[in-house]
């Protein structure tokens, strides 16, 4: 009876000795596992971030100085046209489809308003055609600055967000540092 429990006992103790590492490396891994993919998600955040705020702050920017030259009877470029169309476009991707239907209006208004007969389908040869017979003295914009209106509130309550989302990580590594 006496060997029969002491090689019970031995055999438990080995196979405890062999299965803890194995366990122990199992939740380790699985641990790192974890880990990896908490950063490769903060990661991807970080960058989303950083899109957002660049996309949002180009729109109030690049939007904001066609309005601005349009007013004062400034001829606008061909490339801020195109610039134009390629961020309100980009902004189309963090908007909800209510705010997409003001910027879309917004962005065929200012369209319509540079001598576009159809902003839905301008080709670079219509875009041609028609900053040479625009008179941008003659423009009197009214339409487009209640778009320009909503669309900037839009634009701002988006960087607010962006910015609320941001500020309690920021926070935690000021934290860590000090």
């Amino acid at each position: 009876m006496e060997i029969d429990l002491f090689n019970v006992l031995s055999f438990a103790l080995a196979f405890a000795g062999i299965l803890s590492p194995l366990l122990t490396t199992y939740f380790s891994r699985k641990m790192e596992l974890r880990l990896k993919k908490l950063d490769l998600l903060h990661e991807a955040t970080e960058v989303n971030y950083k899109i957002m705020l660049e996309c949002f702050q180009e729109f109030v920017l690049l939007s904001g100085e066609i309005m601005i030259n349009t007013d004062i009877g400034h001829k606008i470029t061909k490339e801020k046209i195109i610039k134009f169309d390629v961020v309100c476009l980009n902004c189309f991707l963090f908007l909800s489809k209510g705010e997409r239907q003001k910027f879309q209006k917004f962005r065929y208004e200012m369209k319509k308003s540079f001598g576009f007969s159809n902003p839905e389908q301008t080709t670079i040869d219509q875009l041609n055609d028609a900053l040479k017979t625009l008179d941008f003295s003659q423009l009197g914009i009214k339409k487009e600055h209640v778009l320009f209106s909503e669309c900037i509130d839009i634009a701002q309550s988006k960087l607010e967000e962006i910015l609320n989302l941001r500020i309690p990580e920021l926070r935690k590594k000021r934290t860590k540092q000090t």
